[in-house]
């Protein structure tokens, strides 16, 4: 097993597989929605200035011009590319031994990888698998990093909120299953029959 190793990690540097993705999630607001949070603003700036607390004005004008901005602005694609040596991200390669483990979380229709790494000034990553196809990405990532099942993320609110909510491997892929198979009823329903 450490010969293997010691092999591996002196063979060059090999894509084994490249994906593109954003480089967050984004779903465009309507109107109603710029207006029920705009209604929401004004209301709790209107009780901050009664109450004094001008602190809380400061900061939801700056949340306000945060989500505005989220909201408005498509983000870039990003290319990820799975190696023999790691993962290499925004131009950083994070080698197989960096990562503790790893999960796939779903959010508004998108699926994420949820990377906890060991040392280093980022202790996670979290990509979204966008344009690939899945099966492969989590096959290859598994062959080097341990799949945590959803007892071990211990999530609450808000960490399901920005993560996504956790899928256990076996269901992961019985739902890619299920929408391959209606991706596939759908396409031939729409063929045009010669």
């Amino acid at each position: 097993m450490a010969a293997q190793q010691k092999l591996e990690e002196a063979a060059p540097l090999r894509s084994i597989y490249k994906w593109k993705a954003p480089e967050r999630i984004y779903s465009p607001k309507g109107r109603p929605w710029y207006v029920t949070i705009g209604l929401v603003t004004v209301i709790v700036v209107a009780y901050a200035a009664l109450t004094g607390n001008y602190l809380l004005i400061l900061a939801l004008i700056m949340l306000l011009m945060l989500l505005y901005a989220l909201n408005s602005f498509p983000p870039k694609m990003l290319e990820h590319e799975i190696t023999n040596k790691g993962i290499n991200t925004i131009g950083q390669l994070y080698t197989w031994d960096k990562f503790l483990n790893f999960w796939v979380s779903q959010r508004d229709n998108q699926y994420l990888l949820n990377f906890t790494l060991t040392e280093g000034n980022v202790s996670k990553i979290i990509l979204l698998i966008g344009r690939g196809d899945p099966k492969l990405i989590i096959r290859e990532i598994a062959k080097y990093v341990d799949y945590l099942n959803p007892g071990g993320t211990k999530q609450n609110f808000i960490n399901r909120y920005l993560e996504g909510n956790h899928i256990p491997l076996p269901q992961f892929y019985d739902m890619l299953e299920s929408e391959q198979s209606s991706e596939a009823t759908t396409q031939a329903q729409t063929s045009p029959t010669p």
